[in-house]
C-alpha cells in the first residue's frame, strides 16, 4: 500500500483560506494564525484592526484574536486578547463591535488552550447571544481559571 504524502500546515492554508474561513460565521485564531491567514504581520492595535477587517473580508462575522504579542497597558505580564463582531442592522448598515481585553500570563506551556477556549467562547455565546462583551470576559476568566489550576495541579506549586 502506498502511503500519502506528508502535508505541512503550510500546505494547509490554501485550504483554510479559500474553503473554511469564507464558510465560518466565528473564527478565534492566535495572532500567528491571523498573520499566517491575511499575509500581514502585527505590531500594532491598528494593524490589528486591519487584520480583523481583512478576515472579515474572508467571511465570518466574528473573529477572536485569542492572544497577541501587543503591549498591554499593564505590561508585560499580561497577554492582549481582542474580539471584534459585525452585525447588520434593520437599515442594512454594519455596525462593528470591538472587545479588547488583557489577561494576566500563567508561567507555563500548554496544549490544547486555543481549542479550549474556542469551545468556552461557543459556550458563553450561546448563554449570551449578541453580547461579545460578556461572552469575551467570561471565556478569559474560565481560560485563565483553568490554567492557573492546570499548572498547580502539574506543579503542585
Amino acid at each position: 500500500m502506498e502511503k500519502a504524502p506528508c502535508t505541512s500546515p503550510e500546505d494547509l492554508l490554501p485550504v483554510y483560506r479559500e474553503k473554511v474561513v469564507p464558510v465560518a460565521d466565528t473564527i478565534t485564531l492566535n495572532q500567528f494564525e491571523a498573520e499566517l491567514l491575511t499575509r500581514r504581520k502585527i505590531h500594532s492595535q491598528e494593524e490589528v484592526l486591519e487584520v480583523m477587517d481583512k478576515l472579515y473580508s474572508m467571511g465570518p462575522d466574528m473573529v477572536v484574536i485569542t492572544s497577541s504579542d501587543l503591549l498591554s497597558l499593564r505590561g508585560t505580564d499580561y497577554l492582549m486578547a481582542l474580539g471584534s463582531q459585525r452585525t447588520r442592522t434593520p437599515d442594512g448598515s454594519t455596525v462593528t463591535q470591538r472587545i479588547p481585553r488583557e489577561m494576566h500570563k500563567v508561567d507555563a506551556t500548554f496544549i490544547g488552550t486555543g481549542d479550549s477556549f474556542a469551545a468556552m467562547l461557543l459556550a458563553w455565546m450561546h448563554k449570551h447571544p449578541n453580547n461579545l462583551k460578556v461572552a469575551c470576559e467570561k471565556t478569559l476568566s474560565a481560560t485563565h481559571h483553568v490554567l492557573q489550576r492546570t499548572r498547580l495541579h502539574n506543579t503542585g506549586c
